[in-house]
This record gives structure tokens, C-alpha cells and sequence, in this order.
């Protein structure tokens, strides 16, 4: 089946020439060419993106098909799954409530939640949720990646090194439900009234409700037909936001001007935490040097950027932003294949044209 693309006309908004990260300009004409190529070449049904310039959307895009069995069409109301994008928002809502005195990060978490699946180490009651933000908590990313029984083990000491995970997140998600009296249900009423209302994410959620139902687009593996769509219960911090890229992008812009905590908290949050080691898969796949509170960190020729990405496998989606320079992307698909598409759309954002273009 085509796939079919719908481009979404914003009222009120200046689609002059974009800025990109390194000087150059391009079009918003010449950006819906390169993403109606790049969807069709990679066969991706459905995309939602936005660009930020001067701390602002300066361009925002609707594209393609929610699901390729019906046809519908993405548009400005579609939810996509953020995926890992989960990540830094709940960092951030981390952060107010250590600015609430509810949390500390340098606390042991066992000392708010023991956690009964590490009872056999007791290296973890040392795991902080400062730990556990950066990446260096010592547990999995999955159990089940690690262990085929489905223990839970440390990979190593607590605050010694870097590793990606998911658990770690989860389990702090568990000790702040545990604080509050409450449940993971009850956790996204939290953050919804803590980080998503008050930044206008109006499309966003945790829980599965009348506004997903109606709205969230199906994730495809590619080439099959579209999955069932998963309908969350609970708020899975390490994973489970449900948005589109202007909703994001309303988070970025928040960041580049440090609403919603104190310059302080902006300050320990967005700094370097652990330093990558040169072999480690993240940095060598991604280039990728530092992790911060939620972030992964580079300098770069062009300042200091802040990334992350997603993979639910078949939602697939990336951010990245300069603070400075108050510029930045960031894009969801219902695909499999939405990694793929983010090799050269970073490129293009960059320099306002690849890099095979020059030597044409």
C-alpha cells in the first residue's frame, strides 16, 4: 500500500527559511521534500516532527498514515508512543520534587523502597536516584537481557560505571508511588499534574483513555500488517509516554528556558554526571560522550547537545536540542524503521543538505 501523506497547515505560524545547527538555511519546502523521500524510501506510515528555532516551533509537520490497513491519516491529534523519550520527562519531574524536599537524590532508594529482587546483593542498597538518572545504578537495562532465569543482578558496584537502564528507572518510578501512598496509575496523575498541564502537553499521557483510544496511531514492524495497539494500565516512566513532537517540543523549549525549576536544578540536571567509556556501544554507536540527569551529552563543533532516543520497536523516535543556540528536532514513527531515518535527517538538519549533496 502508498503511503500516503498529509501535510498540516498551522494558523498563525512563519514558515519562512529554517535555521540549522551549523549556519545554513533551508525551506520548509525543501524539509517536506526530504522527509516525503526519506518516508517513502524507508517505507514509514506515519511521522510527526518539530523543529525548534529561537526557542520556538518554527516548523511542524503531520505526515503519513496512523495505519496503513485503514489508511487514516496522522494528523495534529495523533499519539505516538515516545518511547525511551519517557526518560528525561520523568528526570525532569524528578527534579521538582527533590525541589519539593519529597526526594533526595544522593538517598539511598532502599531507604524509601527496599527492593526484594536485590536482597541477594546488598551492594544495591547504595543505588541513589542520582544514580539511577545517569545511567551508573549498576543494574540492567532488562532482567531478562541479562539473566535467563529472570534475575535481577548487578552488572557492578553502584556509581562505578555506565549502563543503560531501564530497571533502574522503573525502580525509582516504584519508590516515588511508595512515598506518595499511591500506585503507578496513580503516578501519571502526578506527572500530568506536575510536568505535562503545565507545560501544555495536552496530547500526552500515561493511561489508556477516551483521547488515546480515539487517537493513538498503531506501530507497524515493517512490512507486516499494523500491530495491535498496546493500551497502558500503568505509567511505565522508563518507557510509556504517549505524545506527539509539538507536545515534545514544548518540553525542549522549556529546557532551553529553564521553566518550570531553578536555575539550579537546571544546573545539576543538564551537567555531566559520568564520562563514557571509549568502547561502551552507546558512544561508539552514537557518539555519545557524557550522561547527564536524563540526557545524553556531547560537545560538539557547534555547543553542547543534549539527545535522546526511542525504540519500542515498532515506535521509534529522537530529540535533540542546544540550549545556547535555543535550536533543536525532534520526530516520532510508528515504525520499525524510524531509526533509519533519523541517519540522514540529522545530517540535513545540521548542514541544510547531506553530505553526499556537496560532492555532486
Amino acid at each position: 500500500m502508498p503511503i500516503l501523506i498529509a501535510f498540516l497547515t498551522i494558523p498563525g505560524f512563519s514558515w519562512g527559511q529554517l535555521a540549522t545547527i551549523s549556519g545554513a538555511s533551508i525551506s520548509p519546502a525543501a524539509l517536506d521534500s526530504f522527509l516525503n523521500q526519506k518516508m517513502q524510501e524507508l517505507k514509514i506510515p506515519g511521522l510527526t516532527i518539530a523543529v525548534i528555532n529561537d526557542q520556538q516551533v518554527s516548523y511542524q509537520r503531520s505526515l503519513g498514515v496512523a495505519n496503513v490497513a485503514t489508511g487514516k491519516k496522522v494528523d495534529q491529534h495523533t499519539i505516538f508512543e515516545a518511547a525511551s523519550l519517557t526518560k528525561p520527562l520523568f528526570a525532569y519531574f524528578v527534579s521538582k520534587l527533590v525541589e519539593k524536599g519529597i526526594l533526595d537524590l544522593d538517598t539511598p532508594i532502599c531507604q524509601y523502597l527496599p527492593n526484594p529482587d536485590l536482597d541477594h546483593d546488598q551492594r544495591y542498597r547504595s543505588i541513589t536516584a542520582r544514580q539511577v538518572l545517569s545511567h551508573t545504578s549498576g543494574l540492567p537495562n532488562w532482567r531478562y537481557m541479562t539473566n535467563k532465569m529472570m534475575y535481577l543482578e548487578l552488572l557492578f558496584d553502584p556509581g562505578s560505571e555506565f549502563a543503560y537502564s531501564g530497571e533502574g528507572y522503573e525502580y525509582l518510578a516504584n519508590a516515588i508511588v511508595h512515598l506518595n501512598s499511591g500506585s503507578l496509575k496513580d503516578l501519571a496523575g502526578m506527572m500530568q499534574k506536575e510536568v505535562l498541564a503545565p507545560l501544555g502537553m495536552h496530547h500526552s499521557g500515561f493511561v489508556w483513555n477516551e483521547n488515546m483510544d480515539r487517537h493513538k496511531a498503531n506501530g507497524h514492524t515493517m512490512p507486516k500488517l499494523p500491530n495491535n495497539r498496546f493500551q497502558p494500565l500503568l505509567a511505565r516512566v522508563s518507557g510509556g509516554l504517549h505524545s506527539n513532537a509539538p507536545d515534545y517540543a514544548a518540553f525542549i523549549i522549556a529546557l532551553m528556558k529553564e521553566q518550570g525549576l531553578r536555575p539550579a536544578s537546571f544546573a545539576e540536571m543538564l551537567r555531566p554526571h559520568v564520562s563514557l567509556d571509549e568502547n561502551d556501544d552507546i558512544r561508539k554507536t552514537y557518539g555519545v560522550e557524557q550522561w547527564t540527569l536524563g540526557f545524553a551529552r556531547q560537545e560538539t563543533t557547534f555547543g553542547t547537545k543534549y539527545s535522546h532516543g526511542g525504540n519500542n520497536g515498532d515506535f521509534q523516535s529522537y530529540f535533540e536540542f542546544y540550549q545556547d543556540q535555543g535550536i533543536g528536532y525532534v520526530y516520532m514513527t510508528n515504525s520499525n524503521l524510524g531509526d533509519a531515518l533519523n541517519l540522514e535527517l540529522k545530517e540535513f538538519l545540521t548542514y541544510g543538505q547531506l553530505a553526499r549533496q556537496e560532492n555532486e
